[in-house]
Parts: C-alpha cells; sequence; structure tokens
C-alpha cells in the first residue's frame, strides 16, 4: 500500500488503513499517533486491540495504569475507558474488531512480547504465545 492510499482518520493523529470503506466488515485497523497526553477515548460497540509499534508511553485502561514500551500488546473490551496519560512519540496500531464475542467481565489485559516465553518452530524460526491464561487471556 502506498502512502497515498492512507485515508486519514477522523481525528488528528490518526491514519485509516482498511476497514468497511475498503470491503472489510469485520474489522478496522487503524495507526494512531499521540505526541502528549490524550482525551478519554471509549468505544461502545467494538473491542479492541492495540500494539506500541514506537515510542512509548503510560495509558489508563479502565482504572489501571499500564506501561506502554515497544512490542507491547493491549486488548480493550468494548464500552472500556482508556486514555493516554504521557506519551513520547507514540505510534500504535489498532484494531476495532465489530461484534465481538462476549468477555466473561475482564475489561483489559496488556502483554509485553518480552514477558512471553520463546518457542522453537520449524525451519529455525521461534514464537511467542501472547494470548495466555498466564498472560490475562482467558480461554
Amino acid at each position: 500500500m502506498h502512502e497515498s492510499e492512507v485515508a486519514p482518520g477522523p481525528s488528528a493523529g490518526e491514519t485509516g488503513l482498511f476497514g468497511p470503506a475498503r470491503g472489510c466488515a469485520h474489522f478496522e485497523q487503524r495507526l494512531l499517533r499521540f505526541a502528549d497526553t490524550s482525551g478519554e477515548r471509549t468505544n461502545a460497540a467494538d473491542d479492541e486491540v492495540l500494539y506500541v509499534l514506537s515510542g512509548a508511553a503510560v495509558a489508563t485502561i479502565g482504572a489501571e495504569r499500564e506501561e506502554l514500551t515497544p512490542g507491547t500488546a493491549a486488548y480493550v473490551s468494548r464500552g472500556t475507558p482508556w486514555r493516554i496519560e504521557h506519551a513520547d512519540s507514540l505510534a500504535l496500531l489498532s484494531v476495532l474488531i465489530r461484534d465481538p464475542l462476549p468477555t466473561d467481565g475482564a475489561t483489559h489485559a496488556v502483554v509485553a512480547v518480552d514477558a512471553a516465553e520463546s518457542g522453537e518452530a520449524t525451519a529455525g524460526r521461534r514464537f511467542r504465545l501472547l494470548a495466555t491464561p498466564a498472560l490475562g487471556a482467558e480461554a
């Protein structure tokens, strides 16, 4: 995809990558950028997965403060407020999941890729399981 094909998002610091406008009805992918504190964000309809591409921040998700660094992923269930408290050139990949399955009451989970154990795969590759009960994801 060329930069000229990326549609600007509805707010400053937000770039739409793909979603309904490109024929994807099940989820939407955006790039979010933060240079400082943000206002509160809440999505009543969609779950959201945030992945830190670069930069760092302190965020409040629900009522908990979380450190966001490159490689950190955060799941935010629909209706859960979140905001960036302090950011240092933060770039997030945001995936909105349309019509999400119900949760067991969990509002969010945050996992740092470095906290996940690395395992062997085929042909010299390695993998990390980021969504496990030990890391906050329920089966």
